[in-house]
């Protein structure tokens, strides 16, 4: 990649076309991969009437929302025809009474 120097000069130099198309297209690892989250998304897509129920911290739960909203399964405000929605219950809470364990129900949007 071209960096300019504190001189004024820049970095150039020939590359190879493939590792122009892999810097040009990125990453091949996109953001964290995470096992946890493709099991339950495997789970989420096998749904058809009766709700999936996953005990999960908040921090796994923010991750498989996230995933679920990315990949266009999880509905939105702004995009509530997605086929998927989800309700959370706090299954206990830690000393400062933050949240410690969620019980997260995905189930078929009706819409």
């Amino acid at each position: 990649m071209p960096k300019e120097k504190g001189n004024g000069d820049i970095k150039m130099g020939f590359v190879s076309v493939d590792s122009m198309e892999k810097d040009l297209r990125g990453s091949s690892r996109r953001g964290r991969n995470n096992p946890l989250y493709d099991k339950v998304i495997e789970k989420v897509l096998k749904i058809d009437q009766k709700p999936l129920a996953i005990e999960v911290t908040p921090k796994q739960r923010t991750g498989i929302m996230g995933k679920m909203k990315k990949m266009g399964l999880l509905a939105t405000r702004k995009e509530p025809n997605r086929p998927y929605s989800a309700k959370f219950k706090i299954l206990s809470r830690d000393e400062s009474s933050k949240a410690s364990l969620i019980r997260m129900y995905i189930f078929k949007n009706e819409n």
